[in-house]
């Protein structure tokens, strides 16, 4: 019986082409399950207060672009730290969600102990807010067992009283040690207590070393994002301080400070609208330019569209506000609306 060889030769081929296919993605999942690195970004969130809304709008960008997938070890310091944490936890569009729910008095809400001014680590705030934000938001074990690192920044005092920075890994830690230290790294001295770990007296890790890029410097990445909340920040900014790592800094492109509060502790539902926004805004733009090859455009327009999102937000809220008043006094008299 002739065999037809060239329908041999396809066959043949085409074995070949689905065992290779199938080989490597064994190979790609084996080498990710045994933690090989596969990514080609880190990404750090760098301290800001109520400034870190900024940070969940650029999240939201990054996941616009196709780069989440891209992304492997992440570092956070104090708000930061909280930003990573969500990071991990929930998709852009819920973290933008929970920020929007923020209400400023909940973070600035004296602490039942008191303050005493004598005694080390003692803070005038509660953290209870923050605890119910983490406990009912974050997944913890999302970042005990996550394929990348997850490390934070803390400060600790030295025996001479200088502050030292601490780059702690949150990989393996269980969920209790993992929430302190995510209160550590956010407690501001004399703002928030400090946090003791393990016979450690931490705070927050911005006195030291406030975008910490640091964190991933021994980390088998090329690239490292850096999610800033300082319009101050060059975009040229350690960009020579990490050898064989490309710095690619995401700054506002506007001041994060409005009315006339230090937007490190406005916790404003509204102002966080301004701020994700803009962080989008300039995020993509800068994200897109980078991915193209092409000179970053002026951003100085991103302001002006961020800050129509917010009048459109008061005016919405204002509105509601109004119809629920309105509501609530035909309420009174038997009538419903």
């Amino acid at each position: 019986m002739k065999r037809n060889c060239e329908s041999d030769f396809k066959a043949h081929q085409s074995f070949l082409s689905n065992y290779n296919d199938g080989f490597i993605i064994i190979l790609y999942n084996k080498r990710k399950n045994q933690g090989v690195n596969m990514a080609e970004y880190g990404l750090v969130f760098a301290g800001g207060g109520a400034k870190g809304a900024y940070q969940i709008g650029a999240y939201k960008a990054i996941k616009e672009l196709g780069l989440l997938d891209k992304i492997g070890p992440v570092a956070g310091n104090s708000i930061g730290g909280i930003n990573l944490a969500l990071y991990a936890s929930l998709d852009p569009d819920e973290a933008e969600k929970l920020w929007t729910g923020f209400h400023g008095k909940d973070f600035l809400a004296f602490d039942d102990n008191g303050f005493d001014i004598t005694k080390q680590g003692d803070g005038i705030f509660s953290r209870d807010a923050l605890l119910k934000i983490l406990d009912n938001n974050i997944d913890y074990s999302k970042i005990t067992n996550g394929a990348y690192s997850y490390y934070i920044t803390v400060c600790e005092n030295d025996s001479s009283g200088k502050a030292m920075a601490h780059y702690i890994k949150l990989n393996g830690m269980d969920t209790e040690k993992i929430r302190s230290y995510l209160m550590a790294t956010s407690a501001i001295p004399v703002v928030y207590d400090n946090v003791i770990i393990d016979g450690h007296m931490y705070y927050d890790g911005g006195t030291v070393d406030n975008t910490p890029i640091k964190a991933l410097e021994g980390e088998d990445v090329k690239k490292i994002i850096v999610l800033s909340c300082n319009h101050g920040r060059s975009m040229d900014a350690d960009k020579d301080a990490y050898p064989g790592k490309e710095i690619i800094n995401i700054i506002p492109s506007a001041d994060l400070d409005l009315d006339a509060i230090e937007g490190t502790v406005d916790f404003n539902k509204d102002n966080a609208t301004y701020r994700l926004k803009l962080g989008y805004l300039d995020a993509k733009a800068i994200l897109t330019a980078y991915l193209s090859g092409t000179k970053v455009p002026d951003l100085s327009g991103n302001a002006t569209i961020a800050l129509q999102s917010l009048k459109m937000v008061k005016l919405e809220n204002k509105a509601k506000d109004t119809m629920d008043n309105l509501s609530s006094m035909l309420g009174k008299y038997g009538i419903d609306m």
